[in-house]
């Protein structure tokens, strides 16, 4: 992988790492939504659904903060490269 792979690729991770945290957000933020929950895989389609001030919908919120607060920020950071400071380490 090169360098320029390597920039798309955390860039792209960002972008998706950013996206589960606005849908978190806004799970977390609209708390007079009802809460449906897909589970099983595509053959099994059952949805489980909770009223949007029943106690399980607040225990969800909840569970929802708390992971959030395990994966935010994005745990990789980026700078700019100083040209200057590159084209002396090659002299």
């Amino acid at each position: 992988m090169n360098e320029q792979e390597l920039i798309s690729m955390i860039i792209d991770l960002q972008s998706w790492h950013q996206n589960r945290v606005d849908k978190c957000q806004m799970i977390i933020d609209n708390r007079d939504a009802d809460i449906c929950l897909h589970m099983g895989d595509s053959g099994d389609n059952q949805v489980l659904e909770f009223g949007a001030h029943t106690k399980e919908a607040r225990f969800i919120r909840i569970g929802v903060q708390l992971a959030l607060l395990q994966f935010k920020p994005f745990p990789v950071t980026t700078k700019p490269v100083d040209d200057d400071a590159e084209d002396e380490g090659d002299e």
